[in-house]
């Protein structure tokens, strides 16, 4: 795997990537930089982040539930590897070219362990950063740009022991980025990193990049894997340009609008790229010329129009059932308060149904377990209305993601366990 170069791209529909507002972003944590890619050349970026999302998926964006886990596993068994927390330090020099062809980003990405050798380098690297970035308040432009050379020459050395791998870089304007790994290490637990685990550091430091360079408008940022590295080589362009297209027809299958809105904007991605690879033919290859793009359009456009009549037709009939209840709701109280100007020994004789009854002693004696099943139901109607579809929530889908690669022996007592869970509050409300 050393030796090999990767290739991805950077979705921007203009075309341009912005060099100047790279690392102005929070996901999925803040970007800590200091930056002259302004008017100058250079740029250190810092950012925490999780290298998890193929092995526990269900954690989320619940990062203090992600640190207990990854804690507990670092102190049993995984100590400093590749599932957890991870410090990612990016160096880069901004090459401006001559011509016709477009500037670039070239530099270095860092991914740290986050063990505790990691956590220290950490914070002594933040530091650097955050007093350059003082700096830069100041206008101390002279200072800023000698402090960002001296932090960028030091780094490799800083780092040695806690990075298992190197990450070379090259992103050009228009998005197409090229990764190179080397220099691969032995990291805190002493593992050394095979083929897999470079490749792993390799995409996750593309994920890396894409994240501070890229605002994703089209797609939930949590579980972005629309585009992933691929070899350079002539299938490269073609493989590309299949993730976008894979990714458009997925959001297709399942018809609600954020799909279809997401499928549309991915759409957008992919006519960018298209003139984007024309620029590259000769390294990446060429692109196939078989996706009906002005098909997909007009699906998606009658998919919209279907999606809002069926709205239009939910909100009616929930409109009309909501009447009719409170109607018919309103007319019970209203006999039941004319039914006390009656005479007593008549109202003695009223006497309320049992079901009532019981029902209400249930629900006084169990309320918790009352709310869960309330809560189930109430999940149940909805998604066999159409109201929630929680099928389509990210966490079920990555709940989904992770059952199908469990073993069946693993599978069959996992939904024996659930199961029962789902059981418990019944068996005590009854």
């Amino acid at each position: 795997m050393l030796g090999s170069t990767f290739v991805a791209w950077v979705p921007t529909v203009s075309g341009r990537l912005s060099f100047s507002i790279i690392g102005q972003t929070s996901w999925p944590q803040r970007c800590v930089r200091v930056s002259d890619l302004d008017g100058g050349e250079r740029a250190v970026f810092f950012q925490e982040r999780y290298c998890d999302d193929f092995t526990f998926p269900f954690l989320g964006r619940m990062n203090r539930v992600r640190n207990l886990v990854f804690g507990i596993f670092s102190f049993l068994f995984f100590r400093g590897w590749t599932t957890g927390r991870h410090f990612f330090v990016c160096h880069a020099q901004r090459i401006k070219s001559q011509g016709t062809e477009l500037d670039y980003l070239r530099g270095t990405i860092y991914p740290i362990l986050a063990s505790r050798t990691g956590v220290i380098v950490k914070r002594e690297i933040l530091n650097d950063i955050v007093s350059l970035e003082n700096a830069v308040r100041l206008k101390r432009e002279i200072e800023q740009s000698a402090g960002i050379e001296c932090l960028t020459e030091s780094l490799e050395d800083r780092l040695r022991g806690v990075c298992p791998v190197l990450v070379d870089f090259s992103l050009i304007r228009d998005g197409l980025i090229s990764l190179t790994p080397r220099s691969p290490r032995e990291a805190p637990g002493g593992r050394f990193p095979n083929d897999k685990d470079t490749r792993d550091y390799v995409e996750q430091a593309f994920f890396f990049i894409r994240d501070i360079s890229h605002e994703h408008q089209h797609h939930d940022p949590s579980t972005d894997t629309i585009i992933v590295i691929h070899e350079k080589n002539k299938e490269a362009a073609a493989r590309i340009f299949f993730d976008l297209f894979r990714s458009v027809i997925r959001f297709k299958r399942v018809r609600n609008v954020d799909n279809i809105v997401n499928a549309a904007g991915v759409l957008s991605y992919a006519s960018s790229f298209k003139s984007v690879a024309a620029a590259y033919k000769n390294e990446i290859g060429e692109l196939p010329n078989d996706y009906q793009v002005e098909n997909l359009c007009s699906s998606l456009s009658v998919a919209r129009e279907s999606i809002n009549i069926q709205q239009g037709q939910r909100s009616n009939g929930t409109s009309l059932f909501l009447t009719i209840f409170f109607g018919f709701f309103s007319l019970i109280l209203s006999f039941t308060l004319l039914s006390r100007f009656a005479d007593k020994n008549d109202i003695a004789k009223v006497q309320p149904s049992p079901l009532i009854i019981n029902t209400t002693k249930l629900i006084a004696g169990h309320p918790l377990e009352s709310l869960a099943i309330i809560f189930i139901f109430v999940l149940a109607v909805g998604d066999m209305t159409g109201f929630t579809n929680i099928s389509n929530r990210r966490w079920f889908e990555d709940w989904q993601r992770l059952m199908q690669f469990m073993p069946k022996w693993i599978f069959g007592p996992i939904t024996v366990v659930v199961g029962l869970l789902f059981l418990i509050p019944l068996m005590l409300f009854v």
